[in-house]
C-alpha cells in the first residue's frame, strides 16, 4: 500500500501525486491484462491509482493522462456500445477527471481509436462518455486515464465505468440532397438491400474502397441491391458541398446514389454517431440493420455479407418434362450449384456438372430419369 503524502487536488479533480509512490499497480494496469466484460449492460468500479501508462500506449482523448486501466469487450451482434465513467470520484472526493479512448486491435502498436472523449456533453461534467456502433465479432478495448496537467498530476481516484449494448433497430429514414439539389429518400430503396456508406473526399480509406464499391453495386444492383453512399464532407458557405462532392464523384466514376450529410442533417447521430470513416451500415430487405463495418473493406469482404441477404429469398422451380426432372430458377448474379444424394437418411451430398441453359429470365437444367429415386438441392455460393 501506498505511504506517499499526497496533496489536495489543484484543479478539475487532479491530485498531485509525490514522487516514489509504493502504490501497488491494479491488475488491469496494462494492455495485455485487460479485464474482459461479459455482460451486455455492467458496470464496474475500480482505481487507477497506482497505476501506470505503458511505452506505445496512445494518449487516451488527446491527453497525455498517466495512470490508465484497461477493459475489454467482445460485441455478439452488431449494435450501439454506451461508455460512461459518470460517477467516478477523484482521491480528494470531488468528481474525477477522466479520459476515455476505446479501441481495436492485437497490441498497443496495432491499436485503431474507435471513439474518445475526455469531458462529457462538451465539458458540463469532467467524467466522459462514449457512443458508437460496434460490429459483431469484434473485440473493442476501453482504457479509463486521469487527465493529466503535468508528468505527476494525474487525476486518480475511484473508477466507476458503465457499458451499455443494443441491438440496432430499424435503419433511421432520411430524405437527403444529391449534387444536383434532388432530394434522396430511404424509402426509394425500399425492399431492396442496401450497403450505405458514410465517406469524405478527403478520407484516403474511402477513396481506397471506392473501385470496390463501384464494381459490387454494378454486379449486384439488378438483383435488389444498392450501394448509397453519405457524404459527410463539412457545409460550404452555409450549404451542401455540392461542387467538392460533384467532382469527386466526375473523377472516380461513382455512379451509384449519393446523398450529401451536410449541412443540418441528424443522420449521423440516427446511426449511433460516426466518428470513424468509412462507416458502413447493411440493411436488409425488411430495413433492418443486420451489420455495421469501420474502416475500408474490399468487394470480396462484403460479398460474404451481403449475398445471402440478396438471395435469401431467391425461388427454384421443379417440374417434369419429357420424364425428366426440370429444375429452374431465376437468371441472377448468384453461382448456384447442383447437388444430388441417394439418401437423407445418410446423405452424401455430390455436385453434378451440368450448364444451365437461359429461358427468358431463368436459368433451366434437365436431369435424366436415372429409374432410381435420388434427391437434389440447390446451394447459392
Amino acid at each position: 500500500m501506498s505511504l506517499a503524502t499526497r496533496i489536495s487536488s489543484l484543479c478539475c479533480g487532479a491530485v498531485l501525486v509525490v514522487a516514489g509512490s509504493l502504490a501497488a499497480a491494479p491488475a488491469n494496469d496494462n494492455f495485455a491484462n485487460a479485464i474482459a466484460l461479459t455482460s451486455n449492460v455492467v458496470t464496474v468500479v475500480a482505481g487507477n491509482v497506482g497505476a501506470t501508462k505503458e511505452l506505445m500506449e496512445p494518449s487516451h482523448a488527446g491527453n497525455q493522462g498517466g495512470s490508465s486501466v484497461w477493459w475489454s469487450w467482445t460485441a455478439q451482434q452488431a449494435g450501439v456500445l454506451t461508455v460512461s465513467t459518470a460517477g467516478s470520484v477523484a482521491s480528494n472526493g470531488s468528481e474525477m477527471d477522466t479520459l476515455l479512448g476505446v479501441y481495436r486491435g492485437l497490441s498497443l502498436a496495432t491499436l485503431i481509436s474507435e471513439a474518445a472523449n475526455d469531458d462529457a456533453d462538451g465539458g458540463g461534467t469532467l467524467t466522459s462518455k462514449v457512443k458508437f456502433s460496434v460490429m459483431a465479432g469484434t473485440t473493442y478495448y476501453i482504457a479509463v486515464d486521469g487527465y493529466s496537467l503535468d508528468a505527476v498530476n494525474i487525476s486518480t481516484g475511484s473508477i466507476r465505468l458503465a457499458l451499455s449494448f443494443a441491438t440496432f433497430g430499424p435503419a433511421a429514414g432520411w430524405v437527403l440532397p444529391d449534387v444536383t439539389g434532388q432530394l434522396i429518400s430511404s424509402t426509394n430503396f425500399q425492399g431492396k438491400v442496401v450497403l450505405l456508406n458514410f465517406w469524405a473526399t478527403w478520407c484516403p480509406p474511402c477513396i481506397a474502397e471506392t473501385p470496390d464499391l463501384i464494381a459490387f453495386h454494378n454486379k449486384y444492383s439488378k438483383d435488389g441491391f444498392s450501394v448509397v453512399g453519405i457524404s459527410v464532407d463539412s457545409a460550404v458557405n452555409g450549404g451542401p458541398p455540392t461542387s467538392l462532392v460533384s467532382a469527386f464523384l466526375a473523377t472516380h466514376q461513382i455512379n451509384y446514389p449519393v446523398a450529401m450529410s451536410q449541412p443540418g442533417s441528424t443522420i449521423e447521430s440516427d446511426y449511433g454517431g460516426i466518428s470513424f470513416i468509412p462507416a458502413t451500415f447493411i440493411v436488409d430487405r425488411d430495413n433492418r440493420i443486420v451489420h455495421s463495418l469501420i474502416g475500408s473493406r474490399t468487394q470480396p469482404f462484403f460479398e460474404t455479407l451481403v449475398k445471402p441477404l440478396i438471395y435469401s429469398n431467391l425461388r427454384a422451380r421443379a417440374g417434369l418434362a419429357s420424364n425428366n426432372l426440370q429444375l429452374s430458377w431465376p437468371v441472377t448474379e448468384a453461382t448456384v450449384v447442383i447437388e444430388a444424394t441417394d439418401s437423407l437418411t445418410t446423405p452424401n451430398w455430390q455436385p453434378i456438372s451440368i450448364t444451365p441453359q437461359v429461358e427468358g429470365t431463368n436459368k433451366v437444367v434437365s436431369l435424366q430419369n436415372t429409374g432410381t429415386n435420388r434427391f437434389y438441392r440447390l446451394k447459392v455460393q
